[in-house]
């Protein structure tokens, strides 16, 4: 049914740039390519979520240890790529300059790591379990794919409601916040363009974007920040970023509020799609759909 085939497309969709992804790096690990990998990473994290929700019996422990390994590492990596390209804008200081070439030569060690663990372990793994999750979605009713797509999506959306009602006041918070949002947002993001929802949603979606960009640039001032302390830089350039990093702050909290009137139009919104993702190809089965709460 193509409520369940949608969910299917997805899973063989990011098979397919997972393995593109990883590649890439092998063959060319320049910063783009681990930012790719990255991203790739997120999408099936975000995808595994999703795939819980619809199968809390699946059998993906093998997939989600190694995504989490590669995703860990690659991250360490992107972190210091990004790091050394902020310190490159950063006023100059001999103890900056240090701290730059010191972070450069650590990339170029974890990067050749990174490549030769990738050759030894090859990509069996991905296919195959790729290929399991494939096997167990194709098993499911269409009322149980829908079902569980209807699940996760209320589930993040009062997650999500829930941790911007809080103030996201604390660093932890807003990181937090973040990373639910980014996760969910890709998940949004594929079910209403094939839902074909994504019309009614395209400036709504650009409030979402606007806003990871900030909590972004937001991180990554967070992590220099932490480094330049650690690194014993002097205060009035640790102030010069932390202001930055208050603006950054500032702007979050208009945009996240913004954001809040969004994810209530999903809500109202939501059963439309389910039954949108099961007519798709002709689908005549008939689905119970909840009606949006008030």
């Amino acid at each position: 049914m193509a409520s369940r085939q949608a969910v299917i497309d997805r899973s063989s969709e990011l098979e397919q740039l997972l393995l593109q992804s990883l590649q890439n790096v092998i063959e060319n690990p320049t910063e783009n390519h681990f930012h790719q990998l990255r991203l790739t990473i997120k999408k099936i994290v975000a995808h595994l979520k999703l795939y819980a929700a619809i199968d809390p019996d699946h059998r993906q422990k093998i997939l989600r240890k190694k995504i989490r390994r590669i995703f860990k590492r690659a991250g360490d990596i992107r972190d210091l790529q990004v790091r050394v390209q902020q310190l490159a804008s950063a006023p100059t200081t001999s103890k900056l300059a240090r701290l730059k070439k010191k972070e450069t030569k650590t990339i170029d060690q974890r990067i050749k790591d990174f490549v030769d663990t990738i050759h030894t372990t090859g990509f069996d793994w991905v296919r195959k379990s790729f290929e399991v999750m494939e096997d167990d979605l194709a098993t499911l009713s269409i009322n149980q794919v829908a079902g569980g797509v209807e699940n996760y999506i209320r589930s993040m959306l009062d997650k999500i409601l829930h941790l911007s009602q809080a103030g996201l006041q604390q660093e932890k918070q807003l990181h937090d916040y973040r990373i639910q949002l980014k996760q969910f947002y890709y998940n949004l993001l594929y079910l209403l363009q094939r839902g074909h929802l994504f019309r009614s949603f395209q400036q709504d979606l650009k409030l979402i974007d606007d806003l990871q960009e900030e909590l972004g640039l937001w991180h990554d001032q967070y992590l220099l920040l932490k480094k330049m302390r650690s690194e014993r830089v002097k205060h009035r350039h640790i102030k010069q970023l932390m202001d930055r990093k208050e603006q950054t702050r500032a702007r979050i909290s208009f945009k996240q509020r913004n954001v809040t009137i969004v994810f209530k139009n999903v809500s109202e919104y939501l059963p439309a799609l389910i039954q949108n993702l099961n007519k798709e190809q002709g689908s005549n089965a008939k689905l119970r759909v909840e009606s949006a709460p008030s």
